[in-house]
């Protein structure tokens, strides 16, 4: 079936790699938009730290010791890595050098067969055995050499990262992880004391930044990592050459008729231009058409506007209190305290349905009910909203 599908390598590759490029692209342009979010939330922190006299630095601080800490994290991991793949190579290596002195050993003994030899028939036997032996040495150099290209820019690396200076561009000596992490701790107990003071709602807008701060985060990590998947698979496609792409799948379009269909298309487009220059509709056709469609629109408009009041009147009819979610509670668990069971949540939901969904997507978190569900009983996500409990729990909306 592949063979069927693919009859030639090079559409396949090209295919696949321009496939690639499109899913690069896209998570580059979410990560690109996650990052943008992550930077207006940080503004709008240290605004509010300005506004409360508080040294709006502590954030920039904490945010860079963090990155700093997290890139020795992970050049640690990077040069472990590096030493196992380094190990690997040069035991292949010292496996092939022993199997080069092997054979080298086996020539100059074939050599000195030949050379002693009387019988002619041992001289062609040990000169075939020869050759081949020869074959096999250069066929084991080719396969050493390449290990010893691959080791190279491996041990040149991992080199590089023993010896880096650890001066982050900080404007900070040179500091030691132990002493970076130390610091960290200081500065994040004199902020953690300043926010402590502050009054409830200031708090509320601070842990708000930090917890989008903190999902956007996950999702850029996410999508990085699936960037990186994408690129590990398909090398070619992050440095491909589109226009070259397009000449390889030619032949493939052209049997599958898409240039014939682009053609029609363009010529059509063409057709109903030049038609709505040369057509023109009389003056009272187009009064009488104009006041049917102005006539559609206001009665569209009425009939929209009518099923607005309805549901307005439909809410009114339903009394509910106001309550803010804490720590620890969802909304299963307000609906098992205040309805007949758990499974109620629903009739909160659908009551602060605009409120929750504009939250959750807020924080880039999907709204389909599926999502909902799953997020009913969850004691963390919702601390903090307001909400409004309907005292009725068959409401669906």
């Amino acid at each position: 079936m592949r063979e069927l599908l693919f009859e030639s390598l090079v559409e396949k590759e090209a295919l696949e790699n321009l496939l690639a490029l499109n899913q690069i692209k896209k998570c580059d342009n979410i990560i690109n938009k996650y990052e943008s979010e992550i930077e207006e939330q940080k503004n709008e922190m240290i605004k509010i730290l300005k506004n409360e006299d508080i040294d709006e630095t502590y954030i920039e601080k904490i945010n860079k010791y963090k990155n700093i800490i997290h890139n020795m994290d992970d050049e640690i991991d990077k040069i472990n890595q590096l030493e196992i793949e380094i190990k690997n190579n040069e035991e292949r290596i010292n496996e092939f050098q022993e199997k080069i002195l092997e054979i080298e050993k086996n020539i100059e003994n074939l050599k000195k067969e030949i050379f002693d030899a009387t019988d002619p028939s041992k001289v062609i036997e040990c000169q075939n055995e020869l050759d081949s032996e020869n074959e096999r040495l250069n066929d084991l150099n080719d396969i050493l050499t390449g290990l010893i290209s691959d080791n190279t820019p491996l041990l040149i690396e991992k080199e590089y990262l023993s010896a880096k200076n650890t001066d982050f561009d900080f404007n900070i000596p040179s500091y030691q992880k132990e002493d970076i992490s130390n610091d960290l701790d200081q500065i994040t107990l004199n902020f953690n004391e300043s926010f402590e003071k502050l009054d409830l709602p200031v708090r509320e807008n601070i842990e708000f930044c930090q917890k989008k701060i903190k999902n956007r985060e996950l999702e850029i990590e996410k999508y990085n990592n699936r960037k990186n998947c994408i690129i590990e698979e398909y090398p070619n496609a992050i440095n491909l050459d589109i226009n070259k792409t397009y000449e390889e799948l030619n032949n493939l379009l052209n049997e599958l008729g898409l240039f014939k269909e682009l053609n029609k298309v363009e010529e059509k487009n063409m057709f109903d231009e030049e038609e709505d220059e040369t057509y023109n509709i009389p003056i009272e056709e187009e009064i009488e058409s104009s006041l049917v469609e102005n006539k559609e629109e206001d009665t569209l408009k009425e009939e929209v506007n009518e099923e607005i009041k309805e549901e307005e009147n439909k809410n009114e009819d339903i009394e509910s209190v106001s309550y803010e979610l804490s720590d620890g509670e969802s909304l299963a668990l307000i609906a098992e305290k205040v309805y007949p069971s758990k499974d109620d949540w629903e009739a909160i939901y659908y009551f602060n349905k605009e409120n929750i969904d504009r939250y959750l997507i807020s924080n880039g978190i999907s709204n389909d009910f599926e999502t909902i569900k799953e997020l009913a009983e969850d004691t963390s996500l919702f601390a903090g909203l307001k909400l409004e409990i309907p005292t009725d729990y068959n409401y669906r909306g």
